[in-house]
């Protein structure tokens, strides 16, 4: 007990050097707002999709509101210590999985959950996306699982009470992102290749359903309290409407560009060499016989998660760059399960020299830039004296609030929503993610006609509007002669307009 208490504080520590660089920051990406905003909303009653949509599940935003625990009521830093619990809690969980697949693998099984901490770097990982928040889940469902298999004799250990606990996680997980559902089927995969390889035939399909039944019960759990949740509060339509149809449009609205997904495929494969190119030398390794039959199952188990993933990446047609961080758990433990044996039998001196040989790898091509832009946002902010600098949300959010007054509306129609929370501003419009108005397939999506929720958000006159000017964008296209007749020009920053409404008397929203 007391080694995985020091193991986890190792993995703390290293995550919130390495993540750092987040807490300077009012925003990352542009998911992470919108969940902020839904959250923020729904901790002052507002129930998620109602007056703020998204096609989120809920789980996200229950993430968010725990942020806003950690943060002591401050969302954006609570959001950014999740995000290194979350981190550090998948990475641990790595350790005990690799550590129950190879008992005597011995420091080797830190590996993965330290490329784990390394490679969320990249990929928008910085930001809290849904990703970084499922995947926790997803590994300690696992390892709830792994940790019913006796290791001294390579038997299944019947222990229930744990099996519910991990339906539960895993439950949770799918309430956060519902792709989560190959992870899933992945896990029923490698539990009924496990059962089918270590007893006779009819105790195996005897095992796999009680083991399935004890899962199910648990995973039940989270989803049903969440439709009770929305079905008490008289809002199940909204989820539903908000959840499932409008993510059946999601996957299956737009094209396939042949071109651009193998690229999407390259940079990975590049930018992650050490991890994809593990999974195919795996492949080569099982082909060639050098594994021992139980090795072998392993890795095809562990390949059959990983393409279960990469369809579950591909699905939305879209290839997001932190879509593809659901891979990195099969990716990790793949690495781990092709060196491990070699690791074993490497003498003291070559161990030390392969791992400074990996750690310097890794720290030159993925640590060092973060760190790069840590130091240089240190520099400029304490050094030059530039608080906002590289950060032009917290800048404008600066500028808008000098004279707004309470009960104001703002409308962010060409900057991140964040915006929306740094200032404390009304929000005119149920779809405050620019790419709802901007983005052809988001338009799609969430069914918006730019036309009339101008219209509406204008008979609101928001105070200010931070708009771009974009001539080829319909939205901007509509929206800039009411700019022009209505609004002042007051300043631009990165390439975003604030305009002050001209007409001040008119300007207070009333609730």
């Amino acid at each position: 007990m007391k080694k995985n208490v020091l193991v986890w504080l190792s993995f703390l520590l290293v995550t919130l050097l390495l993540r750092a660089y987040s807490f300077f920051y009012s925003v990352i990406d542009w998911d992470e707002t919108l969940y902020l905003l839904i959250a923020d909303a729904w901790s002052q009653g507002s129930i998620p999709y109602v007056e703020i949509w998204d096609q989120k599940p809920p789980g996200v935003y229950l993430c968010f509101l725990l942020g806003k625990i950690f943060g002591a009521g401050d969302l954006l830093l609570g959001i950014r210590v999740l995000c290194v619990l979350a981190v550090t809690f998948a990475a641990y969980f790595l350790y005990r999985i690799c550590q129950r697949l190879a008992p005597n693998s011995g420091a080797f099984a830190y590996a993965p959950g330290l490329l784990y901490i390394v490679f969320t770097l990249v990929n928008q990982g910085l930001a809290a996306n849904t990703e970084i928040f499922f995947i926790p889940f997803v590994t300690a469902g696992v390892w709830c699982i792994v940790a019913c298999v006796d290791v001294a004799t390579g038997t299944w250990r019947s222990r229930p009470w744990l099996l519910i606990i991990g339906g539960v996680l895993l439950g949770f997980a799918f309430q956060i992102k519902y792709l989560v559902a190959f992870d899933l089927l992945a896990i029923a995969g490698g539990i009924a290749v496990f059962q089918f390889l270590t007893v006779p035939l009819a105790i195996a399909l005897r095992n796999t359903l009680r083991i399935g039944a004890l899962l199910l019960l648990g995973f039940v759990l989270p989803n049903a309290a969440i439709l009770y949740y929305f079905h008490a509060q008289g809002h199940l339509q909204d989820l539903i409407t908000a959840t499932l149809s409008a993510n059946v449009q999601h996957r299956t609205h737009g094209d396939v560009s042949i071109v651009k997904t193998a690229g999407k495929f390259y940079l990975q494969f590049r930018d992650q060499f050490i991890l994809w190119g593990s999974a195919v030398a795996a492949l080569f390794w099982i082909a060639r016989g050098t594994r021992s039959n139980a090795q072998k199952w392993t890795v095809l188990v562990l390949w059959a998660w990983l393409l279960l993933d990469v369809i579950s990446i591909s699905l939305t047609k879209k290839f997001y760059a932190h879509y593809f961080l659901q891979a990195l758990p099969p990716l990790c433990i793949l690495f781990f399960v092709v060196w491990a044996p070699l690791y074993s039998n490497l003498q003291k001196a070559s161990r030390f020299a392969a791992v400074a040989c990996l750690t310097l790898f890794v720290m030159l091509t993925t640590v060092l830039p973060v760190v790069e832009e840590t130091v240089m946002t240190l520099y400029f902010r304490k050094v030059e004296g530039n608080p906002y600098w590289n950060d032009a949300s917290a800048e404008i959010a600066a500028l808008v609030k000098q004279d707004l007054q309470a009960g104001d509306y703002i409308f962010v129609a060409g900057a991140q929503p964040v915006i929306y929370y740094l200032t404390g501003a009304r929000i005119p419009t149920r779809f405050p993610y620019p790419p709802f108005f901007l983005d052809d397939h988001f338009r799609h999506v969430s069914g918006i006609d730019p036309a009339h929720e101008i219209r509406s958000i204008l008979d609101k006159k928001p105070r200010y509007i931070i708009s771009r000017k974009l001539p080829e964008n319909t939205f901007y296209s509509l929206l800039a002669p009411y700019l022009a007749r209505e609004y002042d020009e007051v300043k631009t920053i990165d390439g975003r307009t604030v305009f002050r409404r001209k007409d001040n008397a008119a300007v207070a929203g009333k609730k």
